[in-house]
């Protein structure tokens, strides 16, 4: 029978009488593990672009971006460039900044499909977003809070009324806290197509820089159980710091956590 090596230090430890050590391992490297068996067991491998890393959640999947004009192609007068199939199809208005998309998985059974989206937007070089070139950075958050909840045909909520909200929600000892602001409830309305959607949008302030994650889901489904912790364990992921290499198209260069939101 293999014994994991884990134990096998324990047991070494046990035979020394080594009371210290013992209490070290149960206070820190079993949570340590815990922790992490928890991430890769719920989220897929690390997405990067542009100092931004984070974990979706498995069974989404990336969509890419249109792949870059060429010279000729921009120099022809003619030229119209390719939809980006990121953006969604359900708003009256395409999404500003625009980093990365990724498909929700497939209902299950007696479920219905409706919208399932994961988007991260970036208030960083705005200057040449497509969507919105001349969008002031202090009205990004507002213009994206705004383009959802138009599109349910609700209100759309101040800024002021944001409130903080930090995950993982309780305090775990390797576990990174990350501090985000979100709308005072969830969006909660229809897409013109009479279900039910939740939309969650969780803002995170980099120095000024500010990054949302959007959730887009029917509400029975980001609700239920099955997606809940993994989306929280998503949300503990986010690192955003400077670039260290000009990105991608659909990726990028990572970069070292900033400091918390100051939203």
């Amino acid at each position: 029978m293999r014994v994991p090596c884990c134990l096998l230090l324990v047991f070494a430890a046990a035979g020394c009488g080594d009371a210290e050590y013992l209490a070290d391992f149960r206070g820190n490297t079993v949570p340590y593990f815990e922790q992490r068996q928890a991430l890769d067991a719920a989220l897929a491998a690390p997405w990067q672009y542009a100092g931004i890393t984070l974990r979706p959640p498995r069974g989404f999947s990336e969509v890419s971006a249109p792949p870059e004009p060429t010279q000729e192609q921009l120099e022809d007068e003619y030229f119209v460039p390719p939809a980006d199939p990121r953006q969604p199809t359900y708003l009256l208005d395409p999404l500003p900044g625009l980093k990365g998309a990724w498909k929700g998985p497939l209902p299950g059974a007696g479920e219905q499909a409706g919208n399932r989206w994961l988007y991260v937007l970036d208030s960083r070089n705005l200057e040449d977003d497509p969507v919105a070139p001349n969008l002031e950075p202090d009205r990004f958050v507002e213009e994206v809070t705004d383009r959802f909840a138009r599109a349910m045909n609700l209100p759309t909520p101040e800024l002021e009324q944001f409130k903080p909200m930090t995950f993982p929600t309780s305090s775990e000892p390797f576990a990174r806290p990350v501090q985000y602001r979100t709308t005072p409830s969830p969006l909660v309305g229809e897409f013109g197509d009479e279900q039910i959607h939740r939309v969650e949008l969780y803002v995170y302030d980099a120095g000024g820089r500010k990054v949302i994650v959007a959730l887009v889901m029917p509400e029975e489904a980001m609700i239920g159980p099955e997606f809940g912790e993994p989306r929280d364990l998503m949300l503990q992921t986010l690192e955003v710091g400077a670039p260290t290499a000009a990105p991608r198209a659909g990726g990028g260069g990572g970069g070292a956590p900033a400091g918390g939101p100051s939203f």
